[in-house]
Formats: C-alpha cells, structure tokens, sequence
C-alpha cells in the first residue's frame, strides 16, 4: 500500500498549500456549442513534495484518460439530467513523480450556452469525486494499490475561488461577479484561512486563469484583470487567491460578443 500512502500524501499536500494552477478553458462556436475545459496542474506540489522528502523512494506513475459515460451508471449523487450533460465528457489524469508532473483535466462538451452554467454546478459537486478517481485508478496496472489513494483525494473539500463567484452565461454574453454573501463567510472558514496564513508567509497561492475563446470578435470586455487578444476573439482572466482576500473584483469581469 506504498503507493497510496504517497497519493494520500500529495492530496494532503495539494489541500494546505494552494500552490497549484486551476485552468479553465471555454470554447464557444458560431451555433452556441463548445467544449468547457477545466485543469488542474499540481506539478509545483509535486516538486515541493520532492524537496522535502516526502514521496521517500516512492515512484509514482499514471497517464490515463477515460470516458465518463463508463462509470456514470454508479453515481448517484447527480441527476439523470447532468448525467446526460456528461455522456461525451473524457477525464485525463497524468502524475509522474520522477518529472515532477501532476495534472487533472476535465473536458466537456455542450450543445449550448445554456448548458455550461449547468456543467459548471455539477463540477462543484465533489460527492461523485472520489468514485471518479477510484474509477480512473482501477484502470491501472497497479490497480490495488492506487485505487483506495485516488478515491480518497475526491473526499477531502477543496477551496477553489468558484466557490465565492456567480458565473451567467447567455447568448453573447458572459459575466461573473463577486458573491458577497460568501465572501462574508471568508473569515470563518477554517481551510481558506490556512490557505491566507499560508500566503502571508509568503507561500505561492491557486492561480487561476479563465480563457474564454469566442467564435467572433467581443464587441465589450470590462474587468480589472481582463486581457483581450489582437484578433478580440479570446479573452482571458488572471488572479491569484491573494485577490478573493485583498480585492474580489479582480474576478469580476463582462464580455459581449
């Protein structure tokens, strides 16, 4: 059970030091399909796990993608009608101790811009989680020994900044703003606190990038933290958890297109 103890290790690891990048890439066609695309790349945790000693002689290694319609059927925690929303969706994951390497992504494709709203809630759903990653660990040739690890990291909650925004999607429009009732919540919530004393000491905290590719040029783009490209067809968002703490509206931001 080596090696879930090393899993198990890096999700701890993941959780208390927010070091890590969260992408988040959309991709809106001319007849309002696309594909949402959301990664997580933990390499830095990998690396710092490294220094420290904290993978010991441990050689953890998994490049596996799978479809989610096959373990759909298992889960009971989202309805039939995100379990619809999910029949084409692929979950890649890639973790290599040796390289320093650990990446989740999610893709998802959607018939239409009413749908990413939808994809976006079942995404914040981490009850289904574990069974994912237990599922994805199954697949793998050291089966036994990866598949309680990986099921375990879907249990633990982790703060992500989408948990304080409201996000709307409509047709040629996209906006998102500060919740300011959870914000409220900021200063009792245990784990986001850890995070903040992390940071304070000068630790790195989530970064998180949203690139949004439009099928035609942005006919408007407000936010502090916005950039637009030469050709106006892709935007994107920059912040760091420092902003949720030190100034929200830096994730705030509205496009027309």
């Amino acid at each position: 059970m080596k090696k879930t103890a090393g899993i198990l290790a890096l999700c701890i690891a993941v959780f208390l030091s927010g070091c890590f990048d969260v992408i988040q890439d959309l991709t809106i066609r001319d007849n309002g399909s696309g594909v949402m695309t959301s990664k997580m790349d933990m390499g830095s945790v990998m690396a710092m796990m490294s220094q420290m000693g904290g993978m010991g002689d441990e050689k953890i290694k998994m490049d596996t993608s799978m479809a989610l319609k096959s373990f759909l059927d298992s889960v009971t925690s989202i309805s039939e009608e995100e379990k619809a929303l999910l029949q084409n969706a692929t979950v890649e994951v890639e973790i290599d101790s040796e390289e320093g390497a650990f990446n989740f992504q999610l893709n998802m494709p959607f018939e239409k811009i009413d749908d990413i709203a939808k994809l976006k809630a079942i995404t914040a759903n981490e009850n289904w989680l574990g069974k994912l990653f237990s599922k994805i660990g199954e697949q793998e040739s050291e089966k036994k020994d990866l598949t309680e690890g990986m099921g375990d990291m879907g249990n633990v909650k982790m703060p992500m900044p989408d948990d304080y925004l409201i996000y709307q999607y409509q047709p040629g429009k996209i906006s998102r703003k500060a919740n300011t009732l959870k914000l409220d919540s900021l200063s009792s919530d245990e784990m986001m606190q850890k995070m903040k004393e992390g940071m304070d000491q000068g630790m790195p905290g989530i970064r998180s990038v949203y690139a949004i590719h439009l099928p035609r040029p942005v006919k408007k783009a407000e936010g502090k933290n916005i950039v637009v490209s030469d050709d106006k067809k892709t935007v994107t968002i920059e912040n760091t958890m420092d902003d949720l703490f030190d100034d929200p509206s830096k994730f705030e931001f509205t496009i027309e297109f």
